[in-house]
């Protein structure tokens, strides 16, 4: 009978089997720059031309019926400003769909 001692396994701390280098006083020491390569001129290109972007920042959008029953675009504001805003009364909303779906078949755009 094996004993709880004997079926214990030994952690792996070589990246071999899959996990992290331990810790040490050189590791802990350095930033995140550090660890991750710079393009020569320093600076990351976060422009649309730039492959390596997968996910582009976007302000959050939110969409709801306000109490007049229009149609509210919402999107939030930038670091010391207000949210923007788009009021559509609730008759113009097929044609913005419509014109949203022309739109998305004329580029390269996924479709819906």
């Amino acid at each position: 009978m094996q004993t709880d001692t004997e079926n214990q396994i030994e952690p792996q701390s070589t990246p071999e089997h899959g996990r992290a280098p331990e810790l040490t006083d050189e590791t802990q020491s350095r930033s995140w720059a550090d660890c991750t390569p710079k393009p020569q001129n320093s600076r990351f290109d976060w422009g649309p031309d730039n492959d390596d972007l997968l996910v582009p920042s976007q302000p959050a959008l939110a969409v709801y019926v306000n109490p007049w029953g229009q149609i509210v675009i919402r999107q939030e504001g930038e670091i010391f400003q207000d949210d923007s805003y788009v009021i559509i009364g609730s008759a113009h909303v097929p044609a913005l769909i419509e014109k949203l779906q022309e739109l998305i078949s004329d580029t390269d755009l996924p479709s819906l």
